[in-house]
């Protein structure tokens, strides 16, 4: 007993050297991919692909979140076309409030494909990728400020820069509950004029802490489900994808149309 009671005081006794990193207490809000196509929209929880009346969206969550989308319309047709996927992370360290420097790896990009007739009546087309930091989200706010990377082209504009990979920086305060925001849209209106027009859109957002930070007892949380792997595909590889989506689209609509 009396060697219990010396080991109790010796333990009481002996500063802490090595304090644990602070554990979440409770999971990160859910993630949420939503998908749209003008006359109706769809909202789950899970990754997924599939063909809507406006176009083809596919999410992932794995490795890296991503979403892209792939749509055309034909002769007097218009069509469109989003995905977004909504999640959220954390920077869990040793303890709360601390400014914690990030960097956010992105790929946007697009294709765009077909006769583009200007003048009256015209072809209109809108397409973007974009990959969006939201710091401190507070979802009741009406304003939510944040850092984006994008990247698109409209009707009446000159575009040559069809994809970007860049890097986002944000200070990320730890244990403050932040979110990520990942769209790719796509819209086009043939109705009035005769002509065959493709888009399709990618992106996709990786984390790391920021080179030179310290990030020893450090580490970052995301909503379950949702990679963060640093596998980010090249420029090259990334015109080979959009490429090959809008031309698939542009395929799978005519078909539809003979079918029908």
């Amino acid at each position: 007993m009396r060697h219990s009671a010396a080991l109790a005081v010796l333990l009481l006794a002996t500063p802490l050297w090595f304090a644990p990193a602070r554990v979440h207490a409770s999971p990160l809000p859910a993630a949420s991919f939503t998908a749209a196509d003008g006359t109706q929209s769809f909202s789950g929880t899970t990754s997924g692909s599939g063909p809507l009346f406006g176009g083809d969206v596919s999410f992932v969550s794995l490795p890296a979140p991503s979403a892209s989308i792939s749509t055309s319309a034909g002769l007097g047709q218009a069509s469109t076309v989003s995905a977004e996927i909504f999640y959220y992370f954390e920077i869990v360290g040793p303890s709360d409030g601390i400014p914690v420097p990030i960097s956010v790896a992105a790929t946007v990009g697009y294709s765009e494909a077909g006769a583009k007739l200007t003048g009256t009546p015209s072809t209109f087309f809108n397409v973007f990728a974009s990959v969006t930091v939201l710091p401190s989200y507070d979802p009741s706010a009406l304003v939510h400020g944040g850092t984006s990377l994008g990247v698109g082209c409209e009707t009446g504009f000159t575009c040559t820069v069809t994809s970007l990979s860049g890097t986002l920086s944000a200070n990320i305060i730890s244990g403050a509950v932040n979110a990520m925001q990942v769209s790719a849209f796509g819209a086009i209106d043939n109705s009035l004029v005769n002509a065959n027009t493709s888009v399709s859109a990618i992106a996709d957002p990786v984390i790391s802490f920021a080179p030179g930070f310290d990030a020893t007892g450090y580490s970052i949380i995301l909503s379950e489900g949702i990679g963060n792997s640093p596998a980010v595909p090249e420029p090259a590889t990334l015109a080979l994808l959009l490429t090959g989506a809008g031309a698939a689209g542009l395929v799978r609509r005519r078909r539809a149309r003979l079918q029908g």
